[in-house]
């Protein structure tokens, strides 16, 4: 699972994401951090970046998202930053 700032980062969303996976008996889940590669592309087009003000990397949230998902049971691993 991608985890989008502004998208689907919100502890509500993991319980919706768990609550999916476990539905479809899938025990195993990798969470990553949004990556923000597409800016340059944003800056070539003159585009605003509707991400750009949301775009952080929180290692507590990230593990606290985990914790949510591993509550339901699931094997859940976060790489490293």
């Amino acid at each position: 699972i991608s985890v989008i700032p502004g998208i689907n980062n919100a502890i509500s969303d993991a319980h919706q994401f768990a609550k999916l996976l476990c539905e479809h008996q899938i025990k195993d889940v990798e969470l990553v951090h949004y990556q923000d590669l597409g800016k340059r592309k944003y800056e070539d087009f003159q585009i605003p970046d509707m991400l750009a003000e949301n775009f952080s990397h929180d290692p507590t949230h990230l593990a606290e998202y985990a914790n949510v998902l591993r509550g339901y049971g699931l094997n859940v691993t976060v790489p490293l930053q």
